[in-house]
């Protein structure tokens, strides 16, 4: 698990209609890329997370799921008896999302996780959870939550895409009225704070610096850059030396790198006796 990039927008004045918020997040994903953001079409949030439920409720009742949940069951036969529920029952609905939208509106407050809560909180657009306390809007302030595709960047945790992230806050100052952004990460009590240009500025300063990538010569992420013995892909002509190799992904025998300096990745099914490469699709 890692550390996902959160952006918190604070939009003060009259609350902005759920059209004209739809309008903000096509001219972002037009001006930043789509690809940059969990977006996805589907169900309106007041329709999916009842038919999600009902979903739910039919495949968990179908005649085969009990087979489908036994203990250690196969991957094989789990999936064999997965297919034959869907084909009764159909896909598991997909919600809309776009890459801006209210607060708690992907993910409404669930009472048993959130029992403290009161009926103003639930309203989408009145809180923002985290780690520690929630932060509460006031009146008239509205919170928007822009949903970022990349994990966090921050000093000592150098992983995401930071020239991205502060792109996407410049264009919200920019184009969101009354607009004041912050930003934080999902967990490991990394919490929001004011995102000015000032403190972006700070931080591209560290990205630009020989520790900006830091995070890359630690734990698992840095093992292929400590261990010439350690298997890995044979670096291209781009490559200085080794290459810059760090590992994205593990499992017993898969694994998967990905190397800095010539932008490509690979991925070993045989603990790195061989490697493939990873054939990037429908890049624009």
């Amino acid at each position: 698990m890692g550390i996902d990039a959160k952006m918190l927008l604070i939009v003060k004045g009259t609350k902005p209609s759920n059209e004209q918020v739809a309008v903000w997040g096509d001219r972002l994903c037009r001006s930043i890329g789509a690809k940059n953001f969990f977006v996805s079409d589907g169900l309106p949030p007041e329709t999916y997370h009842v038919e999600y439920k009902k979903w739910h409720e039919d495949f968990n009742s179908h005649p085969a799921y009990k087979y489908f949940n036994l203990p250690d069951q196969p991957y094989e036969a789990r999936s064999k008896f997965h297919e034959e529920i869907i084909a009764d029952i159909g896909e598991c609905p997909e919600q809309l999302r776009r890459s801006i939208e209210f607060t708690n509106v992907s993910y409404p407050l669930d009472d048993e996780d959130y029992p403290d809560f009161t009926p103003e909180d639930r309203v989408p657009g009145k809180l923002w959870t985290q780690d520690e306390d929630p932060i509460k809007a006031v009146k008239d302030e509205w919170f928007l939550e822009v949903n970022l595709w990349t994990r966090y960047y921050g000093v000592g945790y150098e992983r995401g895409d930071l020239m991205t992230i502060c792109s996407v806050a410049e264009w919200c100052e920019l184009n969101i009225p009354n607009c004041e952004v912050w930003y934080g990460g999902d967990s490991s009590g990394v919490l929001a704070a004011p995102f000015t240009e000032a403190e972006r500025t700070k931080l591209k300063k560290h990205y630009y610096s020989q520790n900006g990538w830091d995070y890359y010569g630690q734990g698992m992420f840095g093992r292929f850059a400590r261990e010439s013995d350690k298997a890995h892909p044979e670096p291209c002509g781009l490559c200085i030396g080794a290459g810059s190799f760090s590992q994205y992904g593990s499992g017993p025998q898969w694994s998967a790198v990905h190397c800095a300096s010539c932008g490509k990745s690979f991925e070993t099914r045989d603990q790195g006796q061989t490697w493939t490469k990873v054939v990037e699709k429908d890049r624009f």
